[in-house]
């Protein structure tokens, strides 16, 4: 793969969760699945309030790109994500508590990263979510802001009390939905 087909390739997959619904596509491994469907039962997509179309930061990412500004970021996302994939794809039922934490704290890792690729990637009012849901959290869970960033929605996991979570959140009128995993895609609910 040519170093900019891979950049493009790996910007998709910059969402962790990616990695997981990869995993439990293409594997076989009972083991694999279980460690999945165990760490969608403890996460939540909370919303932001915000949308945006994406078109812009995806554009100025593109022409940073090119300029060769972002490289060593998209390479570190690029890391993180084929190392939790790794890791995920040796879990053999007995380490959760291990692979647990090691992917909330690589999920927060490409957090960080991802924060660099884009002066618009967060603002205050996304901050200022991920703060609240920190306290609630007692700062132990993996946080990030899913796809090209601005607003939509924030992925959180390793939360202990989701549905006690959801209600703390609602007080401050934050709208959280529980997320599973199945081979349909994405559906509309009416």
């Amino acid at each position: 793969m040519s170093q900019k087909s891979d950049f493009n390739f790996w910007r998709i997959v910059t969402v962790i969760g990616l990695v997981l619904i990869g995993i439990s596509y293409f594997t076989k491994k009972e083991n694999v699945k279980k460690f999945i469907d165990k760490m969608m039962s403890s996460s939540l997509f909370i919303w932001t309030g915000i949308s945006r179309k994406s078109e812009k930061i995806l554009k100025d990412q593109n022409l940073q790109i090119k300029r060769n500004k972002i490289q060593d970021n998209m390479v570190t996302i690029k890391n993180i994500c084929r190392e939790v994939y790794e890791e995920i794809s040796k879990y053999n039922g007995k380490n959760f508590h291990y692979l647990r934490d090691f992917f909330i704290k690589r999920l927060n890792d490409t957090w960080e990263a991802k924060k660099s690729l884009h002066k618009d990637m967060t603002n205050t009012q996304i901050n200022k979510m991920i703060k609240i849901i920190n306290v609630y959290g007692n700062n132990e869970l993996g946080i990030k802001l899913l796809g090209a960033g601005a607003g939509g929605f924030i992925m959180v996991t390793g939360i202990k009390h989701p549905n006690l979570l959801k209600k703390k959140l609602l007080k401050n009128k934050l709208l959280s939905f529980n997320t599973s995993i199945d081979m349909k895609g994405s559906t509309f609910l009416s």
